[in-house]
């Protein structure tokens, strides 16, 4: 209240009102950002044992170095935890952990490719297919058209940067 005060006292009302507006919009911009962050290193260490198994250039392409290098050291750590506090305690048969024996490995967990995404389409699209189950197929998508998608159908329209993701 005192910072208002003085705003209020070096300036007109509409000039402390609009400082007070460009502050509201910095924090939500700073609040935006921290979430989006946030939820990103939390799917990172979720799926750091799926990541594992892609390929170096795909990788490289989807995450920068350091968050490839995080994904490595929590995946280390992780490893590392479950080995002192359980593993160890068990007898050697079954000291394995879930992503080196291959039985377990399937029940590691993996995005779900089949999440529906917003998907607004940067360039012009002849055929497009909406459903891989009942092959549902969409003739001649423009340019600035929204579709909702699974992510699996679009994948590859992402990365080659036909549509972006809303």
């Amino acid at each position: 209240m005192e910072r208002l005060e003085t705003e209020l006292a070096g300036g007109t009302v509409e000039l402390a009102f609009l400082r007070c507006l460009y502050q509201m919009e910095l924090e939500r911009v700073k609040y935006i950002l921290q979430s989006y962050f946030r939820t990103r290193i939390s799917k990172i260490e979720r799926y750091c044992y799926h990541l594992r198994g892609m390929a170096r250039d795909e990788l490289i392409r989807l995450l920068s170095k350091s968050e490839i290098d995080h994904a490595k050291k929590y995946r280390e750590l992780t490893d590392q935890a479950l080995k002192e506090s359980v593993l160890d305690h068990l007898p050697p048969q079954l000291r394995l952990l879930p992503h080196q024996d291959g039985d377990l490995a399937e029940q590691l967990p993996a995005p779900d490719l089949a999440s529906h995404v917003v998907a607004r389409f940067e360039r012009p699209v002849a055929e497009l297919l909406l459903d891989p189950i009942t092959q549902a197929v969409e003739q001649n998508v423009e340019p600035g058209d929204l579709y909702i998608l699974q992510y699996g159908v679009v994948k590859d329209l992402l990365a080659n940067g036909t549509i972006s993701l809303v």
